[in-house]
């Protein structure tokens, strides 16, 4: 994890630092470029639309496809009020992984600490929580918790995410 980190950090911030110090046009060209592709809202609407024309235009079955796509759990039983609210829900997460924190972090650190954040988040997502297959490429973390569970708690990213983005989403489960 501290390489992907370092990496996904040190690459950007090495770059930027050269482009700001020789042509700050270009410095701010690139972070700006590189803070909007940080950014996941397109993927978000482009999804989420998916679902819901799929659902609405080809019924239950081809809705439960399409929600499969962007979420984890089975949809084979869901139901149509199941595969909404499983839509619902993974876009209101994902607002907070794909847009609110990173936004924060940009705030606080430009388009280097959103890389840093993106790259955490990335990893909770690809390696996730500590398997048999994955538990040595993970690493361990806190008493030997994988990286799903770090991320998940917001010990290193998402909490300042799911705080501000409560200011906006339902407060009651769907």
């Amino acid at each position: 994890m501290l390489v992907v980190v370092t990496v996904s950090t040190g690459v950007p911030a090495v770059i930027l630092s050269v482009a700001y110090k020789y042509f700050w046009q270009l410095g701010l060209a690139l972070e700006s470029f590189w803070c909007y592709q940080i950014l996941a809202t397109k993927s978000l609407k482009v999804e989420s639309d998916r679902v819901y024309i799929a659902l609405k235009n080809k019924g239950l079955e081809a809705g439960r496809k399409a929600v499969s796509m962007i979420v984890g759990r089975d949809t084979q039983n869901l139901t149509e009020e199941g595969v909404t609210k499983a839509a619902v829900e993974t876009v209101a997460e994902n607002t907070s992984d794909g847009v609110i924190a990173p936004l924060f972090y940009m705030l606080i650190g430009g388009a280097v600490l959103g890389f840093t954040y993106k790259a955490i988040n990335t990893m909770d997502s690809m390696v996730g929580y500590k398997n048999d297959k994955y538990q040595w490429r993970c690493g361990e973390f806190h008493s030997g918790e994988g990286i799903g569970s770090t991320d998940d708690r917001g010990v290193i990213s998402d909490w300042n995410g799911w705080k501000e983005c409560s200011v906006y989403l339902p407060k009651r489960p769907l």
